[in-house]
């Protein structure tokens, strides 16, 4: 299912907010130990591998979708995730054949529907609360309160919450990475893309600085007088 989706034209035709396709899980702009970005240049997820999807669906027992049950596809009310739900229903029936049914829920509900566990495939995001991978990473250890997805996998567990005891950086860093690994390969989620957040700002508004968790900044703001 991942690997038959094409995030670049998701980005470019349908959220068209300037956001980078994520072939991982951790998104860019996370420092890792020696300063360089976290992400780096690791691809864990070939974008609109599209051949070896449909060969590890026939190798699943569904040659060309054929006899593949229909699932459901969940997201909360909002015309920019039926766009989105939309389009991967829409690749997932041309790449891959399958019939994938979607449907919306009104904030409320789709939160007890993902904490109890009733979803097949539900929609799901994150900003992260402080600039470090495990921000993102421990959402799926186990026993979080935000893995919504069930995921539980000892090992995964046990290299997060070593990270979270390393005082050592560099190895701690690397703890971070393995678990990253370890979870994109068993893909219990499917990363589409990393949330950017478009600003308009006249030239003439100097001092102004946004945070990559999303924080405004307006105490060095200040007007260049106009002439």
């Amino acid at each position: 299912l991942t690997l038959a989706l094409n995030r670049k034209q998701l980005v470019d035709n349908v959220t068209k907010g300037g956001q980078l396709p994520a072939t991982g899980f951790v998104p860019k702009g996370v420092n890792d130990a020696d300063g360089k970005d976290f992400a780096g240049k690791k691809i864990y997820i070939k974008d609109n591998d599209v051949e070896t999807a449909k060969k590890l669906l026939a190798e699943a027992g569904y040659p060309d979708g054929k006899g593949f049950p229909k699932i459901e596809y969940r997201y909360n009310t909002s015309e920019g995730h039926k766009s989105i739900a939309e389009a991967v229903q829409g690749m997932w029936k041309k790449n891959l054949g399958i019939d994938i049914e979607i449907k919306n829920e009104e904030w409320k509900v789709f939160q007890v529907s993902r904490t109890e566990k009733k979803t097949q495939i539900a929609r799901d995001g994150w900003i992260g609360d402080y600039m470090d991978p495990n921000t993102f990473l421990e959402l799926l250890v186990s026993n979080n309160g935000n893995n919504n997805s069930g995921y539980n996998n000892p090992k995964y567990d046990e290299k997060v919450n070593a990270a979270k005891k390393e005082v050592d950086v560099a190895k701690r860093m690397q703890l971070l990475h393995d678990a990253e690994a370890i979870l994109m390969e068993d893909m219990p989620v499917l990363p589409l893309y990393f949330y950017t957040n478009v600003v308009a700002i006249k030239p003439y508004i100097k001092g102004y600085s946004k945070a990559p968790t999303g924080a405004t900044y307006f105490d060095r703001m200040y007007l260049l007088e106009k002439k």
